[in-house]
């Protein structure tokens, strides 16, 4: 896990790279469907509620690989963050891979956030997101966590040109993004902001591909 030390803290604190996009996040519930290759094996849904000055964001991620009647893998994530003033108040994650349960939280603490997971306890920056990427601001951050492991990982987004994809019937030019660093992510965002597909090689060297159909 990559632990931040003192030096790297007050290089993270330090270092604030100009803004990628000035845009307010999509919060209307969608979905996206999961592939890996070619084959669709499963969704990730979002829910917003706003109140009290405060955005709650509900995901659901499910994932089921089969080869005929012999399930190879399977996954499903829930999710619950809570954001105010651009920031994550509060994170957890109830993760079940393959039958065995694993839990992910983080929590603010003043300048920091506490992150948990099975690795243990690990300390970023207060503006520090999930690695859940709904929200455009999320190219914008140079320090995210792994929702499946807790680990804190650097991460350097560069805008690359506009791409096109289809979504309800029509074409569609998608604002795109390529996060490299600790973790490597095609993302994709509509005109409006809306997350509309990420594509990254899994862990079998399969690609994996995100898609708002």
């Amino acid at each position: 896990m990559r632990k931040l030390t003192p030096l790297l803290l007050l290089l993270v604190f330090a270092v604030v790279p100009s803004r990628l996009v000035v845009a307010t996040p999509y919060t209307e519930n969608f979905t996206l469907y999961i592939h890996f290759g070619e084959t669709p094996v499963g969704t990730v849904e979002f829910q917003f509620e706003q109140q009290a000055g405060q955005l709650t964001v509900h995901s659901k991620l499910s994932i089921l690989e089969s080869k005929g009647d012999e399930v190879v893998y399977e996954r499903t994530e829930r999710r619950r963050e809570i954001w105010q003033d651009g920031k994550v108040l509060a994170f957890t994650n109830d993760i079940v891979e393959n039958g065995t349960a694993s839990q992910v939280t983080a929590i603010r603490i003043g300048s920091r956030v506490a992150i948990t997971g099975p690795n243990g306890t690990a300390f970023a920056p207060a503006n520090s997101v999930p690695a859940t990427f709904w929200s455009i601001d999320t190219v914008n951050r140079f320090s995210v966590y792994d929702v499946q492991t807790g680990d804190v990982l650097l991460a350097e987004t560069i805008r690359m040109p506009a791409a096109s994809q289809r979504i309800r019937g029509q074409n569609v030019k998608m604002q795109q993004f390529l996060v490299t660093g600790d973790l490597t992510r095609n993302l994709f965002y509509t005109p409006d902001n809306q997350w509309a597909g990420m594509r990254y090689l899994g862990r079998d060297a399969r690609l994996v591909n995100y898609l708002l159909q």
